[in-house]
């Protein structure tokens, strides 16, 4: 006779006995007791209810014949509610059609028969929480798979970009390491632009990887609780984007309507998601056209909108734009400048925030950023919960 196995981590997960004979499962409960984590339903509805109400079990073992609801079935429920669990069957019935189609229509890793000993049961039931945490650790190998991709992309992305202005501001330099005392100084004063321009790019792509890094460290820190007023965030980030794009380009068109409307949390954040929400829209927009924003109330919430004048956003990528690295470049068959990030770090801010953030097509062409975010206890006629 076989020993039975010893306990050990592989016998350590939840398993869920279901048959209609309350009898059968309290002695399993004490065969089992001390060795496996038992708990037991009476019949395939009760099963269901359990399953539906507590965290997924490693193991689930139904009897074949039970009222309402044959075993097969009843474990091709369970693969809709837990796929991950382990299905097992335990039953009287040897006909082997029936044990072919439990097996084949339930997707189930065994098929026990009754009478089982315990040193039988236990041996299967070892069996499948092994099998769970192969499952387990299958899924765990193709998360850090995905992950190992995911972080090849991302620097195959940043370098290349970064290696962009970096050749540029390069060259630049060596062609006026060889220039002449004699050569005119408005040249010079061209060269030093260019290398000032793809400086600033270049600083600009570095700063919004630190702040990725920033958002992504800081997830799991709370917001400051202080208030602060969304017209000014919005004037501070317009102002900053103006600066950004010098005089050159129209400047936006502000509605801030009705004055004084406060959120809580960081305004810093705050002012940065809307920098890069306008940074996108001037990127898209005819130089000599405005930009549009605008600062509504509704109800308990704020709404900010900025519309640009471009060439607007197609709906089917309208929610992969928020991506890393994800640009809009692929109807325009023309790839801004950038890393792609812009529009990533705006929605952390804002969801982080309690508020949303999506892209529309605008009724007369171009995009629609719309922005709600909530508002302090003052302005929304209530305190915050």
């Amino acid at each position: 006779m076989p020993s039975a196995p010893t306990a050990t981590a592989t016998t350590a997960g939840r398993i869920l006995f279901v048959d209609d004979d309350p009898r059968l499962l309290d002695g399993i409960r004490r065969r089992l007791r001390g060795r496996f984590q038992v708990e037991t339903a009476i019949g395939p509805e009760q099963g269901l209810e359990v399953l539906a109400a507590q965290p997924p079990f490693a193991v689930v073992v139904a009897d074949m014949n039970m009222p309402g609801m044959d075993g097969a079935t009843f474990l091709g429920r369970v693969q809709e509610i837990s796929p991950d669990s382990v299905r097992m069957m335990l039953t009287g019935n040897a006909d082997l059609d029936t044990a072919i189609a439990a097996v084949n229509g339930g997707h189930i890793f065994r098929f026990m028969q009754k009478p089982i000993g315990s040193d039988d049961l236990e041996r299967f039931l070892c069996a499948g929480l092994q099998q769970r945490e192969l499952v387990d650790s299958m899924r765990r190998a193709a998360v850090a798979e995905q992950t190992l991709l995911a972080k090849s992309q991302f620097l195959a992305t940043v370098s290349h970009e970064l290696r962009t202005p970096l050749t540029v501001i390069r060259s630049t330099a060596e062609i006026l390491e060889q220039f002449t005392d004699d050569e005119p100084r408005e040249v010079r004063a061209e060269f030093l632009g260019t290398i000032g321009t793809y400086a600033r790019h270049l600083e600009g792509m570095i700063d919004q990887l630190l702040l990725m890094a920033e958002l992504d460290t800081a997830e799991s820190r709370a917001l400051g609780a202080q208030s602060f007023d969304l017209g000014a965030a919005l004037h501070a980030a317009v102002s900053r984007q103006h600066e950004t794009t010098g005089a050159g380009r129209a400047p936006a068109a502000l509605d801030v309507e009705p004055v004084g409307l406060s959120c809580r949390g960081d305004a810093a954040a705050v002012t940065t998601a809307f920098a890069q929400l306008l940074a996108n829209a001037y990127r898209y927009s005819p130089a000599t056209t405005p930009v549009h924003v605008e600062l509504r109330r509704d109800a308990t919430a704020a709404r900010i909108r900025i519309r640009d004048q471009g060439p607007g956003i197609p709906a089917t990528i309208a929610e992969r734009v928020f991506e890393p690295f994800v640009q809009c470049a692929d109807v325009l068959n023309d790839k801004p400048a950038g890393l792609g990030l812009g529009l990533t770090i705006a929605r952390r801010i804002v969801e982080r925030h309690g508020g949303t953030i999506t892209l529309d097509g605008g009724e007369n062409g171009g995009t629609v950023a719309t922005v709600t975010l909530p508002l302090t206890g003052g302005d929304e006629g209530g305190g915050l919960p």
